[in-house]
């Protein structure tokens, strides 16, 4: 299983693997990457801000989300190639794709600008730390 992560601009223009999936992640107030559906096994889209809390109208990353994430991987556990995309594709996807690194490779890989609320949330909830 092959796992990239992307800007939103760039999961837009690419053209995916067969026998892919897509976590897609927007902010609270933001859109979901205009991509074609049919192009992908399965899409999960999900909205959270790239913050460590919640403030105001911004929503932080929650155990229930990274749940929803673990179940749609193991659900395309033969997946070929996961991608994730973010708006830059910078911190939450990056993040994203350290800790599923982890939890299904056991690979540590670090990204520069990793949002570590998402990775150790996502690692909490799938019992790693």
């Amino acid at each position: 299983m092959i796992m990239t992560h992307h800007s939103k601009e760039d999961i837009e223009n690419l053209v995916p693997d067969k026998n892919s999936i897509l976590i897609s992640i927007t902010g609270t107030l933001g859109g979901f990457a205009n991509v074609n559906d049919t192009l992908y096994n399965s899409i999960l889209r999900i909205r959270f801000s790239d913050i460590q809390r919640d403030f105001g109208k911004f929503v932080a990353f929650k155990e229930y989300q990274a749940s929803q994430i673990l179940t749609f991987i193991d659900s395309n556990i033969d997946a070929d190639h996961i991608y994730i995309n973010c708006e830059k594709g910078q911190s939450r996807s990056v993040a994203l794709h350290s800790a599923l690194e982890r939890i299904y490779r056991d690979r540590c890989i670090d990204f520069p600008h990793q949002n570590m609320h998402v990775k150790n949330t996502l690692l909490k909830v799938a019992k790693i730390i």
